[in-house]
């Protein structure tokens, strides 16, 4: 087991198998939750298409040289029950472009991702790189704006989990990301194009 994988661990364990015990997170917790969730949605990204992996190489050899959160990936934590809540992993991949791209052979760049263990919930949202500030706004699932959920990458801060829990409908309308490929694809495509971007095609839905 890593140095990370260690940590990470012994920060969760507590409230993995103490029954929801409260964690107090300082930022060194934090950011080790950050770099953890990241390297295994990265890790299952490699079982997958080469085009439906939104990590680039480069992500990959920083990562294995100096593990650190990805500097365009911005991570929630959540509180969750459910079914959907024991134990998951999943990575939804898009594409976006600043040209026209060739969809053929175009890899993903962007995701969202999403990864539970007995509750303790992480959420991903994976921006392509150079993306503009306003395009996070955009890609942001607004589910992540209520009531007992908190970012922790960028930006730490000390903290304390759980905090108020997500329903199991809570988590399925922010898993059940379906909308994404209808119509709020074309306003999301139509609004992203003033900030000189053009959305790709949604290739993966979430499975149930």
């Amino acid at each position: 087991m890593s140095q990370l994988e260690s940590r990470v661990k012994d920060t969760i364990e507590p409230f993995v198998l103490g029954g929801g015990q409260l964690l107090t997170l300082s930022e060194d917790d934090l950011v080790a939750l950050a770099t953890w969730a990241p390297k295994s949605w990265m890790a299952y990204a490699l079982t997958r298409p080469t085009q439906n992996n939104p990590f680039a190489e480069s992500e990959y050899r920083a990562l294995a040289a100096d593990p650190q959160p990805l500097e365009r990936g911005h991570v929630w934590l959540l509180n969750t029950t459910g079914p959907r809540s024991h134990v998951g992993m999943a990575i939804a991949p898009t594409l976006f472009a600043r040209e026209p791209p060739d969809l053929e052979l175009a890899p993903d760049n962007a995701a969202y991702g999403f990864l539970t263990v007995a509750g303790m919930t992480m959420f991903l949202v994976l921006l392509p790189p150079e993306a503009p500030s306003p395009f996070e706004l955009i890609f942001t699932p607004p589910q992540l704006r209520r009531r007992g959920t908190r970012r922790i990458w960028p930006n730490p801060r000390r903290q304390y989990f759980p905090i108020e829990p997500w329903s199991a409908a809570d988590l399925s309308s922010l898993l059940d990301l379906s909308w994404l490929s209808v119509a709020v694809w074309a306003i999301l495509v139509a609004v992203v194009r003033g900030f000189g971007l053009l959305g790709g095609t949604n290739r993966v839905s979430w499975g149930r």
